[in-house]
């Protein structure tokens, strides 16, 4: 019986400047070897919202390839993965330190990187940006019933008209009026399924009459 092989991971924080808050990450910077059905049980095991493996790239232009699992399945693309991804790449030294940009291969394709570098006499951490996947449009939903899947009130949403979303994570975007509504709107999967017959869903506070501009999938 051959001996099991350990590999090394990282659990970081991404999205803050204090350790033990943001959204934790795990990432096996080192992750060769491993199978899906593999990584897949170690995300499960890992049990926080995404595991990042990162494997060789298909392509030399690439600087990694980057394998993203929830405890339950596998994503083509997420945000948080993919900058604490590229932190952990950066630190670790498997992108060169002083790399301004370099592109990620994720399921969903190549996604790019840029890096702003932190004061080093401050000990500041790099800003890491990403692009975004092309975003793709699909069918729109009845603003009455997602107002009621959310709990929340008809005049809680803007006058603009639900609709799926995907930049890799197919997403249904809701519009909320303020931050009381965004604070107060509470999933009901009931009413979700009998109204927008869709599993995720993503609200955004925007002011009164603004369209939205950024849109962003959870991860």
């Amino acid at each position: 019986m051959p001996s099991p092989r350990s590999y090394r991971y990282r659990v970081v924080d991404v999205f803050t400047t204090q350790p033990l808050e943001g959204n934790p990450l795990a990432v096996f910077p080192e992750a060769s070897g491993l199978d899906d059905v593999t990584m897949q049980k170690i995300a499960r095991e890992m049990n926080l919202s995404e595991t990042v493996f990162v494997v060789p790239a298909t392509r030399a232009s690439f600087a990694a390839g980057v394998r993203i699992f929830t405890p339950t399945r596998e994503l083509p693309f997420a945000g948080h993965p993919t900058v604490g991804s590229s932190f952990v790449l950066l630190d670790e030294g498997i992108v060169p330190e002083g790399t301004k940009q370099f592109v990620l291969e994720e399921k969903v394709g190549p996604v790019a990187i840029r890096v702003e570098t932190g004061r080093v006499e401050t000990g500041e951490r790099p800003l890491i940006w990403l692009t975004t996947p092309p975003i793709s449009y699909g069918r729109m939903y009845d603003r009455l019933r997602c107002a009621q899947a959310l709990g929340v009130a008809a005049h809680d949403l803007l006058d603009i008209t639900p609709q799926w979303l995907s930049a890799g994570n197919p997403t249904i975007f809701i519009a909320l009026a303020d931050k009381r509504a965004v604070d107060s709107a509470w999933l009901d999967s009931h009413g979700l399924s009998i109204g927008c017959s869709h599993p995720s869903t993503a609200c955004r506070r925007t002011r009164p009459r603004e369209a939205p501009r950024d849109l962003w999938p959870p991860s």
